[in-house]
């Protein structure tokens, strides 16, 4: 299983997903597509590593509500 942070410059958070998780693209209203408003951190091997990076950024980190890494 992997993991991927996604990192808001907006609201200045960090979230910690499984690597499958659907709901990545709903970060700050806007998808992968659009441009971002934040940066994805992905293939990340385990969620300490996860944690790890996310606090990396100096900003709160979250984890996701839906697949709760």
């Amino acid at each position: 299983m992997s993991f991927t942070v996604y990192k808001n410059r907006v609201h200045k958070y960090a979230a910690v997903h499984r690597g499958t998780c659907g709901y990545l693209k709903m970060h700050g209203g806007v998808s992968r597509t659009t441009p971002p408003t934040g940066e994805y951190v992905e293939g990340i091997e385990t969620v300490k590593a996860a944690r790890r990076e996310a606090a990396s950024s100096g900003w709160e980190i979250k984890h996701c509500s839906r697949c709760g890494p």
